[in-house]
């Protein structure tokens, strides 16, 4: 069928023309139906194309999908590394406050041991006199 549709002068359409007396219309039918022909063709072509590009993206699909595991791999490390990190500054920040406090009862006992030191010779001299 191809072949008498790219071919004009196949014996079809050569029989209509000669045998009718309406050979302006077998020539209008005979390029209407290459016409139809060619984009029958056409099409052909731009469905063959499509499914290529498909089978591009595809490809391209099945490539990025490793890096794509990779990077939930390493967002789930990254959550769990968070996590580990968010406990660490809680104990963290217990440890430096209780620093702090210990620190402060130094200075307190420190002090107080400075002014025993100060005040108790200065009261047994003043007792004394």
């Amino acid at each position: 069928m191809s072949s008498a549709l790219s071919d004009p002068n196949t014996q079809i359409f050569q029989q209509a023309l000669m045998s009718s007396a309406r050979s302006s219309q077998a020539t209008s039918t005979l390029s209407q139906v290459q016409a139809r022909h060619n984009d029958i063709v056409a099409i052909e072509r731009k469905v063959t194309e499509l499914a290529q590009l498909f089978q591009e993206l595809q490809l391209t699909i099945d490539i990025q999908e490793v890096h794509i595991d990779r990077i939930n791999e390493q967002a789930g490390n990254t959550q769990t590394n968070l996590n580990s990190a968010d406990k660490e500054l809680d104990r963290t920040i217990g440890i430096m406050r209780a620093i702090r406090r210990k620190k402060w009862w130094c200075f307190s006992i420190c002090l107080i041991i400075v002014i025993i030191v100060i005040v108790v010779p200065v009261v047994i001299k003043n007792t004394k006199s």
